[in-house]
């Protein structure tokens, strides 16, 4: 009779230690849970950062190609004429050159 009432002793315990070890999972679980939630949090504002720092770089990226291109586009716009008038003004500085020879 004995062993039958400390397998039941052991039994009454290991309940009530079960049911501690089930509170203190349901406390780390929610312990997880609201820290998970913090770090979402964090990751969500530093990707809003992100993105917004991305958001600037390319617009910086295309003033940068504008900078560049609008000049080229005015010079093939623009220089023409002149560039025609420079040739021949050359082309007389040079023919003058060959007849003074």
């Amino acid at each position: 009779m004995k062993k039958e009432k400390l397998k039941e002793e052991d039994f009454s315990k290991t309940d009530i230690i079960s049911d501690n070890i089930n509170i203190k999972k349901e406390d780390d679980l929610k312990n997880l849970l609201k820290e998970s939630l913090e770090w979402s949090k964090k990751v969500y504002e530093q990707n809003n950062k992100i993105y917004k720092r991305l958001r600037l770089m390319l617009l910086g990226n295309y003033l940068k190609l504008l900078i560049i291109i609008i000049p080229i586009i005015l010079g093939i716009i623009y220089l023409p004429p002149y560039l025609t008038e420079i040739w021949e003004n050359y082309k007389n500085i040079l023919g003058a050159i060959t007849n003074f020879r």
